[in-house]
């Protein structure tokens, strides 16, 4: 698969110039892709989406041209938008008819009372396709036995790099105390509103046709005082592929219509990926148990996840990414991983983490409890992450393997603080190869 992401730094409130800053990375888009030699026809691919598009999918941060920090309904209520009738919906569509590809984005939804018409019933229909929001969900029989991610050698970095369980407790609350059993505050249930908004993502073809309408389905501190819990059910479709895949065997037969491919694709905004409301269990693993159940084979991610660094450390390696983030990511789909150890996964998976950077002030204090700076700093990073079994891409479960036999492989990874382009081609060997390491013998062995 081809797929991007762009990393902006969204301006608070600014649509019309956080729309202008994703069109020149676009811009920069079309020509990475270019200089890589890729075909592709652009504008008029078919309805199906098989064959000539640039890319399979483009995947933007939550939120992407409202900003994400807002502290109150009185200050998003003009940047609402109409369910997929809005400005983002609107780039969405040309985008994706630029690029012949699908688009992901968030936005900030302003829904109809009685339901929005498209994504309702959609995820309904497959019983299996369903988040609990209960917190006495049952829990995965045991805490990922960690002890190490360790970069082999094609990856930049040259020495294995411990895992800290607490440095991936649900950032930032600059204050915390360690010491503490539950450092973060409960986020508050959300208000009903009559009309209700959500914060939600489109994800859209190069005809036009929406794929899926997702409303975010676990709230953060900063969606509270707006947002309504998703109501249209957990984010699952199957995504067409539009890029050409090379044939492996030559065609006896000439074919007079091409064949449409699509890969099984799982949805989730940001929080999703965290415990619920930070009272689940952590090990509860509601969205990467849904990837898991659902037989996703594609993630797509649109998120504005943010970081405990300070400015001074953001501006000063921006081209760095924020590895304790991206570990904390990787450690949220332990049950995909372990679904590659015992065969009851689907094979490879890819994770599309589309995140943003930057910083903005005045809005929620995060943490939820008044500590902090009222400023919100994202942690960039964005990237293509696969997992899988050493060796096998295409790997469809079979016997079970050791802990130390799985892949986490980066195709692509952005910096902390950097605007720019992600762009991979997941047929490509990838940048940097992770392996997992049980703490003790007995860790990835036991059931």
């Amino acid at each position: 698969m081809r797929i991007a992401t762009l990393q902006l730094s969204p301006r608070l409130g600014d649509v019309e110039g956080n729309i202008r800053r994703a069109d020149r990375l676009l811009e920069v888009l079309e020509r990475r892709v270019k200089g890589r030699g890729w075909g592709g026809s652009g504008a008029g691919i078919n309805a199906g989406g098989s064959g000539g598009g640039l890319l399979d999918v483009l995947v933007l941060p939550e939120m992407a041209f409202s900003g994400y920090n807002f502290p109150s309904l009185k200050a998003i209520k003009p940047y609402l938008e109409p369910t997929e009738a809005g400005p983002t919906a609107q780039w969405a569509r040309a985008a994706a008819r630029r690029l012949g590809c699908v688009v992901c984005v968030g936005y900030p939804e302003m829904a109809k009372a009685e339901g929005n018409g498209n994504g309702e019933g959609k995820d309904k229909e497959n019983p299996s396709m369903s988040m609990s929001t209960n917190t006495t969900t049952e829990t995965t029989s045991e805490p990922p036995p960690l002890s190490t991610l360790a970069a082999n050698s094609n990856s930049h970095a040259n020495d294995s790099t411990n895992i800290d369980k607490k440095a991936h407790e649900p950032p930032p609350r600059p204050s915390e105390d360690r010491e503490k059993e539950t450092p973060y505050t409960c986020i508050p249930k959300p208000t009903t509103h009559p009309n209700p908004n959500f914060n939600s993502s489109i994800t859209i073809t190069p005809t036009g046709t929406i794929l899926s309408s997702y409303q975010k389905r676990f709230l953060y501190y900063t969606d509270v005082p707006w947002a309504s819990e998703g109501r249209n059910g957990a984010g699952f479709f199957h995504l067409p592929l539009t890029t050409t895949e090379p044939q492996t065997e030559p065609q006896t037969e000439p074919q007079t219509e091409p064949q449409t491919k699509t890969i099984p694709t799982a949805l989730g905004i940001c929080m999703d990926i965290n415990p619920y409301n930070f009272t689940a269990p952590p090990n509860a693993y509601e969205f990467a148990n849904h990837v898991l159940s659902s037989g996703a084979r594609l993630v797509l991610l649109p998120m504005a996840w943010l970081t405990r660094l300070g400015s001074e450390e953001l501006r000063g390696a921006r081209g760095e990414p924020d590895l304790e983030t991206f570990r904390y990511w990787v450690e949220r789909f332990w049950p995909v991983v372990r679904g590659c150890v015992d065969g009851s996964g689907e094979g490879e998976t890819v994770l599309v983490f589309a995140n943003r950077v930057g910083e903005e002030g005045g809005g929620v204090r995060i943490g939820g409890d008044g500590d902090g700076d009222g400023v919100a700093r994202y942690a960039g990073s964005s990237c293509v992450v696969g997992v899988r079994r050493r060796g096998d891409k295409r790997g469809n479960g079979g016997e079970k393997v050791d802990l130390d036999e799985v892949d986490i492989v980066v195709w692509e990874m952005l910096g902390r603080a950097e605007e720019g382009v992600c762009l991979v081609d997941t047929e490509e060997e990838p940048r940097m190869v992770f392996r997992m390491r049980g703490g003790s013998g007995s860790d990835s062995d036991s059931e």
